[in-house]
């Protein structure tokens, strides 16, 4: 009987694991995390940035509100951050800023990744003309510098933090396109695919049933390396003023409205800065910690033998 552990032994090839019963999430996420500092010191800092998004600003005063008598105040009980030059509050600003840059983050290369393993899917399964064209399609966008990319479409789409998701997917989703394409050019000859496919499965659920789901760990995995991207971008934008429209507080809105003032508030430009700073670093080290460890052994010099 043909099983999915037919298939060949290749880092994240196989078919997807299924056992008579269900591990609980909390268990199975002690276990992923267990003995992975990286893991969990970027599960910590994203922790502390959702908190930060979602918990402390029904505590603050609104973002958008002005205090006229205290414009460029230095950080108070009242306002710990300090304000800006329209007296408005920076720590309720910068956790505004942190909703939309956490959204724009995991939300675009969530998009980028269904519309990337999607076209690398059909890429890999239809081959010939559909396969050159797509992978024609994806180089043309990889060719482009992401940055005047994104500025260009930004500029073109104008609209509000959906049209900014899109944009960013737009930019991003060849790296998921090209990787699935290769996994799946791996496995789709694999003998539990052959089976599926000889039982008559029809292509769209051979593909999400059986041949994405044996790439989804390297998808993953080069998710959390592409979040980074995406929230430098979603800051550039911000700082150019493509971002999200005013009021709307983003944190490259932070750091573009605290340049104009920083020989007068240097320490405005603090808080937005190390914001983007924690929050790529949190993805980088959730990509670290998600990365399986290297099978291949060190090279070592031959020992020298005594004469």
């Amino acid at each position: 009987m043909l099983t999915p552990h037919a298939a060949p032994r290749l880092l994240h090839t196989q078919a997807p694991h299924i056992t008579g019963h269900h591990t609980p999430p909390r268990l199975r996420l002690r276990r992923i995390t267990r003995g992975n500092r990286a893991l969990q010191v970027g599960l910590l800092l994203l922790i502390t940035l959702l908190l930060l998004a979602l918990a402390l600003p029904p505590l603050l005063v609104a973002p958008a509100f002005q205090h006229y008598d205290a414009v460029l105040q230095a950080p108070t009980v009242a306002h710990p951050l300090g304000t800006d030059a329209l007296g408005r509050d920076l720590l309720s600003r910068l956790a505004q800023g942190a909703r939309i840059s956490l959204l724009a983050a995991f939300g675009s290369q969530t998009l980028a990744l269904l519309l990337g393993a999607s076209v690398g899917g059909v890429a890999a399964m239809r081959g010939g003309r559909w396969d050159g064209l797509l992978m024609r399609l994806a180089d043309a966008t990889l060719a482009f510098p992401a940055l005047l990319l994104v500025v260009v479409l930004q500029s073109a789409l104008s609209g509000g933090v959906a049209m900014l998701l899109l944009v960013i997917a737009l930019t991003t989703w060849p790296l998921y396109a090209r990787l699935a394409r290769a996994q799946i050019l791996v496995t789709r000859s694999a003998e539990y695919v052959l089976a599926a496919r000889a039982t008559g499965a029809a292509p769209a659920r051979l593909l999400w049933s059986h041949l994405l789901p044996s790439a989804r760990p390297a998808l993953l995995v080069a998710a959390a390396f592409a979040v980074p991207q995406a929230v430098f971008l979603e800051a550039s934008l911000g700082f150019l003023g493509l971002g999200a429209a005013p009021p709307t507080a983003t944190w490259g809105g932070l750091i573009r409205d605290a340049y104009d003032v920083i020989l007068v508030r240097p320490q405005l430009i603090v808080a937005p800065v190390l914001a983007v700073t924690v929050l790529t670093l949190a993805a980088a080290l959730l990509a670290a910690g998600l990365t399986p460890p290297s099978r291949t052994q060190p090279i070592r010099p031959p020992s020298r033998q005594p004469r």
